[in-house]
């Protein structure tokens, strides 16, 4: 059966910075594609890209973790993490002590923000790396720039632990890329592989061609 009306929500997370052009290609070229296709199967895709969904103001409010977190939260099981050649910020004790509804709902991340872990780390942790249940999760590994380091000498050592502990998870995919073509692939694959557990396409030609033989016999 066709499915009805259903929502498919995907949580991009990612470093903005040096992955712009990536983030860019995926939200022209492959997204609208698959947004089609799954319409077609009466699916709702909806990539969650918080480059525009973050205001000036709750940067300044410091609720960017919040958002993060519950933008995870409403896109459950899915979630797709990029790694490229930034760490990217690392939110302090104060960020989390300072909004009370990141203390009261999202206490689990307390022990993230206390090693020092960048917003990216923490959003692979809580959101597939370090829950027990499986999530429908893929994560993308862009080749290092090993020319150019655009980070600090601690946040690089960190850059290579995350990406090893990503390399090294035995739940989820982790494919290499080196280019935003090869990248909008390995995602394209991934989103039809999750909309045809929701609705494979046969199914989807079979209730066409059912509705079309009751139009011809009415």
């Amino acid at each position: 059966m066709r499915a009805n009306n259903k929502q498919m929500r995907v949580f991009i997370s990612s470093t903005f910075k040096d992955l712009n052009s990536e983030r860019d290609y995926l939200m022209k070229h492959i997204f609208p594609e698959l947004k089609v296709i799954a319409e077609k199967r009466g699916i709702h895709l909806i990539p969650l890209d918080l480059r525009w969904g973050i205001t000036s103001e709750d940067t300044k409010n410091g609720k960017i973790l919040e958002i993060c977190l519950r933008e995870i939260d409403y896109s459950y099981p899915y979630f797709i993490g990029i790694l490229g050649d930034r760490y990217g910020w690392c939110p302090d004790e104060t960020d989390y002590t300072s909004n009370d509804n990141l203390c009261k709902s999202y206490g689990k991340i307390q022990k993230y923000v206390n090693d020092k872990l960048s917003i990216t780390e923490i959003e692979f942790m809580y959101a597939a790396l370090g829950v027990r249940e499986k999530m429908n999760a893929a994560f993308f590994l862009k080749k290092p720039n090993s020319i150019i380091s655009i980070e600090t000498p601690e946040n690089l050592k960190k850059l290579k632990r995350l990406r090893r502990k990503v390399e090294q998870n035995k739940r989820y995919p982790a494919h290499k890329f080196t280019s935003k073509k090869q990248l909008g692939r390995l995602i394209r694959d991934y989103i039809l592989d999750e909309l045809n557990k929701i609705c494979p396409e046969n199914s989807v030609v079979d209730e066409e061609n059912e509705s079309d033989s009751k139009d011809q016999g009415d």
